[in-house]
C-alpha cells in the first residue's frame, strides 16, 4: 500500500498528545487503513509544537517525552512512512505487515 496521506503537524500532535482535536484525529485514523507520510520537517515541527505545549503547561514534560517516543515508535513500526520507506517498498510483497492498532493513535 502506497502512502498518500500527508498530515499537518498539528494533526500529528493531536494524535500523540491530548488536546481539543485528539478525539477527531484518533477517529479519523481509526477509519483509515493507510499509514501517514512522515518527513523530517514533520519530526521537527511536531517536536517543537510538543515543546511549546509543555512550556505553556498544556501538557506535562512527561507527556511531551511520551509523545516523542510514540512518534519515533510509530515510524519504526511503519504507521508513519518516511521517504526511504517508500523507496524500499517497490513491489506488492515488499510492505511490512502492519500490527493491529491504529497508526499514531493515542495510547
Amino acid at each position: 500500500m502506497d502512502t498518500n496521506a500527508y498530515p499537518d503537524s498539528s494533526f500529528l500532535v493531536s494524535l500523540v498528545a491530548q488536546d481539543k482535536r485528539s478525539a477527531d484525529a484518533s477517529a479519523h485514523m481509526a477509519r483509515t487503513a493507510e499509514p501517514l507520510f512522515f518527513t523530517p520537517l514533520h519530526r521537527i515541527e511536531a517536536r517543537n509544537a510538543l515543546r511549546n505545549a509543555a512550556g505553556r503547561g498544556a501538557i506535562t514534560d512527561g507527556e511531551k517525552r511520551a509523545a516523542f517516543h510514540r512518534i519515533d515508535e510509530d515510524v519504526r513500526e511503519g504507521f508513519a512512512r518516511t521517504r526511504s520507506d517508500r523507496r524500499r517498498a517497490t513491489g506488492p510483497g515488499c510492505q511490512r505487515p502492519r500490527p493491529a492498532r491504529s497508526p499514531l493513535a493515542l495510547r
